[in-house]
């Protein structure tokens, strides 16, 4: 069932390259993208902080990527009055607080704190409100290998 999760993808902040190399700058990118990047960068954070999961690791191995999936869809937050699985939302939105939330309460390993937990939820938010408010104030200049018009 398409799709398992949701994730951030519209108007996320992110890191652009100039096309001659001479710098970078602050973009604004919408779609499955921005929305891959996301997903991947919280994998990344994920099996930093349990790397039991990683494919070499004690939990690795041929079920990794299944276990971690599930995981992920069981530790997403759904969207209000959703109960299970929905054609648009999938499981909901991927909430890495919530997936390492998880692990920690089942092994006492990962080295995180659940205070850590909630101030990473807040951090999140923090960033987006600050990057979306910039977004509103700030003329975005595409690449020059762009073909779309500057704002």
């Amino acid at each position: 069932m398409k799709p398992e999760i949701v994730a951030p993808g519209h108007e996320v902040p992110i890191l652009m390259a100039s096309a001659t190399g001479s710098g970078t700058w602050w973009g604004w990118s919408s779609g499955t993208s921005a929305a891959t990047a996301w997903v991947s960068g919280s994998i990344a954070i994920f099996l930093e902080a349990n790397p039991e999961m990683k494919r070499d690791g004690d939990q690795g191995g041929g079920t990794a990527i299944s276990n971690l999936k599930m995981m992920i869809s069981q530790n997403s937050e759904m969207k209000e009055n959703q109960e299970d699985h929905d054609d648009h939302y999938g499981y909901g939105l991927l909430r890495l607080d919530l997936l390492i939330n998880e692990t920690q309460n089942s092994s006492s390993e990962s080295g995180i704190r659940s205070s850590d937990l909630v101030s990473l939820r807040d951090i999140q938010i923090k960033y987006i409100q600050e990057f979306q408010a910039t977004r509103r104030m700030t003329a975005s200049v595409p690449p020059d290998n762009s073909t779309k018009d500057t704002e």
